[in-house]
């Protein structure tokens, strides 16, 4: 179950839903003298977020922790005396089994624990996969009926479909807002910790740029000065500014060039 099949997948279920909704609800216009709260459009779509919103979040559950789970599986099953107690070493180990489970070349010998523990990672991924998929296809049928079973002409589909694009707006911006709060308090951090070894008056006001530190080269730290960057910054600007004019070309209108003079 490679992600490429189950995106084209994915996208052959939202045809069909969509298509599935479209098709009752004017079965429904149809038979009925009410009229349709919401066009068919909107019923289409409705049916599409029941069938594949499910179906593609247990898709994202699996990709998320399906990995961690068939990692402690697999090493609940090596034996305690042949289990590294370094975290490094258990990476290193669970890496080497990984490339044995997929067929990739080990060097050295393979032991029996690291063969059996190779088809216990392939068993339980392929089960892992095979109870997603079959979780996706229940959830994505289940939505398919509820959509065909409950579509009536009191069904407020505008109002649901849109509600859920407000929640998924409304979701977008919270990570935007989360990602750029994570950015500027790592950002802070690593500031905050350059200027404890630093003065930030050497940073900004001093003449030389030349980071070095103590572990490399010369004993002692190099100059971290700002006024050397902020001037190269500057000397670029005002070079580019004399050279950009003289690439223009003429935006003048040819109305313009023959204007008659009064």
């Amino acid at each position: 179950m490679g992600n490429l099949t189950v995106v084209v997948a994915l996208l052959a279920l939202t045809a069909i839903a969509y298509q599935v909704g479209l098709t009752r609800s004017r079965a429904v216009a149809g038979a009925s003298t009410v009229r349709l709260h919401s066009r068919p459009v909107y019923h289409g779509l409705l049916a599409v977020l029941r069938a594949v919103l499910p179906a593609a979040a247990i898709f994202i559950l699996w990709s998320i922790f399906g990995a961690s789970i068939v990692e402690s599986v697999v090493l609940g099953s090596i034996p305690a005396d042949k289990l590294p107690a370094d975290d490094l070493q258990q990476g290193a180990l669970m890496r080497r089994i990984a490339n044995l489970a997929s067929g990739f070349g080990l060097t050295g010998e393979v032991q029996p624990f690291e063969q059996a523990a190779a088809t216990l990672m392939q068993q339980t991924t392929a089960t892992g996969k095979a109870v997603t998929l079959a979780l996706m296809a229940t959830c994505a049928a289940l939505g398919l009926f509820w959509s065909w079973r409950h579509t009536t002409t009191a069904v407020r589909a505008r109002d649901k479909v849109e509600r859920a694009i407000e929640i998924a707006l409304i979701a977008c911006s919270i990570v935007a807002i989360v990602t750029t709060l994570g950015i500027v308090l790592s950002m802070l951090s690593e500031s905050i910790r350059f200027f404890e070894y630093i003065h930030p008056a050497d940073f900004f006001f001093g003449t030389t740029w030349n980071p070095r530190f103590s572990a490399v080269g010369d004993a002692g730290q190099g100059g971290f000065g700002l006024l050397p960057l902020l001037a190269g910054t500057l000397l670029i600007m005002a070079i580019a500014m004399l050279v950009a004019p003289s690439t223009w070309p003429s935006t003048r209108p040819p109305a313009f060039a023959t204007w008659p003079s009064r």
